[in-house]
């Protein structure tokens, strides 16, 4: 049976793929481009047609085909193989694990329940006190098309839907339920609807598949008393925190207008589309998430986010939560964010409907940035007191610190301290000194936890918007260009192997292990570029490996090999072995300032100290 990644790498080229997405041009042999995945300035990243990989020397960012699609569009490996076939015409003919299977039939199982909720809406009679409630609240019946609005029945035997599902998918009740589309009975073995006499609203994917539900007790039914929303629980194909409400509606408009608006819940966005602004998508109501913002922002070239949350004291204490998490995973890129102010303690949703579309882009329009906001409320908070003591005074200075940290540039920094000592009229030097101290303390802090830390390997690594890159340790280019040079020399490669040397990196020690297998299986083969695409081959399911890989091969590329490569390789040799013993080195000292001096233990470790001393004293000659 073919392999599909493998034929999906023999179809694309990768200098076409990325080239559809952003401009590329010629650089020799390879191709250059300014990377997506950083604020780029220049172009930093490189690729390489005739190895299909590509590499940012500044972010880290690095691949192949399958690696820049999934980071490009925030995708896991199972989707992104899926648009690649669709895209290359390559048949997925492989048999899916059970777990996919199971996931297939409770979409198609949502499918299945979103149409029959929307005809009941239509035209069934009990669901007319739903369509009433959606006639007051002004929704026309495009809009209930469009977002495929229905009504669960609550007959007496809560099993309507379980009855169709099991005779159109033949299944069982234990998937249905783990599909959230049904709940067991905490009395007997029963399994009964989930959604019952309820306004339903579907919630899509972003490829615009139903993956659950938000249900909306309707005025004067029998749970009026019980909770506004029950909600699909978190399953396999929904998890609330990585879903944006309307972001498959939402995702051309956005591109258009070059900037999103998020709202906090589900009418508030049905009201904005059906008023003709389309560019909102919606957080149903629950805290936003690190996956959310990366979503938003990835539409938008601007990076300009719009937050109208609920006027009263929750939404704005939401706002605050969204734009400190905002500014944290997008502090690298130059985003905007912005609070649309909608006035008299109303949501989106009724001003809309109360002002019109007009008026409410002049909110849109008239909208301030974030750290504006903060400053005029503060201003404001402090003129509706006038007797407001210096303690206080300080203490609003020191509230607007925390948003000048979430700027990027000095030169904004610098602006705003002048604005803020204006507003709070005081002196420009006490405001430059105490906020300046204030930022220190808070970069000194390092408290952001929504930068993912690498697991491998524990060198000097920083992450950058995801990408690890190396910053200062030089170990890590060492063994790369030692790694090149096993593939380059045979004899070479037999001598590491004689060394027993311990690389640091765990990617370099498994890429060594699969050069070694390679050069033993093809022994006559001294083809350079043939040997890689041999490693590209064999380590191509290891993901986790790519951007090493793709270092790797930019830089045979690039031939950076020492035309000299017997004394090459023993500097680079001596180098690692220097590190190796330094390491060694430092790790005794700490053991002995352990000890009590003149110990037997503490002897022994003096004495072997002593020797790693006299090792790297030799190293050096």
């Amino acid at each position: 049976m073919d392999d599909p990644i493998q034929k999906i790498k023999d179809i694309a080229d990768i200098v076409e793929l990325v080239s559809e997405i952003i401009p590329v041009k010629r650089s020799g042999a390879s191709y250059v481009a300014v990377c997506p995945f950083h604020s780029d300035t220049r172009p930093s990243m490189h690729i390489s047609p005739a190895k299909g990989i590509y590499k940012c020397f500044s972010c880290g960012a690095g691949g192949d085909v399958f690696k820049f699609w999934q980071d490009y569009y925030q995708k896991d490996f199972k989707d992104t193989l899926k648009d690649l076939a669709e895209k290359y015409g390559v048949e997925l003919n492989y048999i899916e694990p059970e777990k996919q299977k199971d996931n297939n039939l409770k979409i198609q199982m949502h499918q299945i329940a979103e149409d029959y909720y929307h005809q009941l809406l239509q035209a069934a009679l009990p669901a007319q006190k739903a369509r009433d409630y959606l006639n007051e609240r002004g929704f026309n019946t495009t809009t209930i098309n469009n977002f495929k609005l229905g009504f669960s029945p609550d007959d007496e035997d809560w099993q309507k839907l379980i009855k169709i599902l099991k005779e159109k998918l033949q299944v069982c009740n234990e998937l249905i339920e783990s599909a959230g589309l049904a709940v067991k009975s905490s009395k007997n073995d029963n399994y009964y609807d989930r959604f019952r006499g309820r306004l339903m609203i579907p919630i899509h994917d972003e490829r615009s598949r139903p993956i659950g539900f938000g249900a909306r007790v309707l005025p004067g039914s029998k749970d009026d008393n019980g909770a506004k929303y029950i909600n699909s629980p978190e399953t396999d194909i929904y998890h609330k925190g990585s879903t944006l409400f309307g972001l498959d509606l939402a995702k051309a408009s956005i591109r258009k207008e070059n900037a999103v608006i998020l709202v906090e819940g589900f009418f508030d966005l049905i009201s904005l589309h059906q008023a003709g602004i389309s560019n909102v998508v919606a957080n149903q109501g629950t805290a936003l998430t690190p996956r959310q913002i990366k979503q938003l922002a990835k539409f938008t070239e601007s990076k300009r986010i719009y937050l109208c949350f609920d006027s009263d004291q929750a939404g704005q204490n939401a706002s605050d939560k969204a734009c400190q998490l905002i500014a944290e995973v997008l502090g690298n890129f130059d985003y905007e964010l912005r609070i649309i102010k909608v006035p008299g303690q109303k949501d989106p949703d009724e001003f809309v409907k109360t002002n019109g579309s007009d008026a409410f882009r002049e909110l849109i329009k008239n909208s301030p940035l974030y750290i504006d906001h903060k400053i005029d409320t503060a201003v404001k908070e402090l003129a509706e007191n006038p007797s407001a003591s210096p303690f206080e005074k300080n203490k609003k200075l020191k509230e607007l610190v925390k948003y000048l940290s979430y700027l990027n540039s000095k030169i904004l920094i610098n602006e705003y301290q002048k604005i803020i000592a204006h507003k709070l009229k005081l002196s420009e030097d006490l405001v430059f000194s105490e906020t300046n101290k204030l930022l220190r303390e808070l970069k000194n802090e390092d408290q952001n936890p929504y930068e993912a830390t690498p697991q491998r390997p524990k060198n000097n690594f920083t992450n950058h918007n995801g990408h690890v890159i190396y910053t200062s340790n030089p170990l890590n280019t060492i063994e790369q260009e030692l790694l090149i040079l096993a593939l380059r020399d045979q004899d070479i490669l037999f001598k590491l192997i004689n060394e027993e040397l311990q690389l640091s990196n765990p990617d370099h020690k498994q890429i060594l292990e699969t050069i070694i297998d390679i050069c033993f299986e093809h022994s006559e083969l001294d083809d350079v570029n043939l040997k890689f695409q041999f490693l590209m081959e064999r380590l191509s399911a290891n993901r986790e490996l790519s951007k090493t890989l793709a270092e790797l091969g930019i830089k045979l590329e690039q031939d950076l090999a020492s035309d000299n490569k017997q004394e090459r390789y023993q500097e680079l040799i001596k180098r690692i072995k220097e590190s190796n013993l330094k390491s060694e080195f430092k790790r005794l000292k700490d053991q002995l300032s352990a000890l009590h001096d003149e110990s037997p233990e503490w002897l022994v470790v003096h004495a072997e100290k002593l020797k790693i001393e006299q090792e790297i004293h030799r190293l050096r000659v």
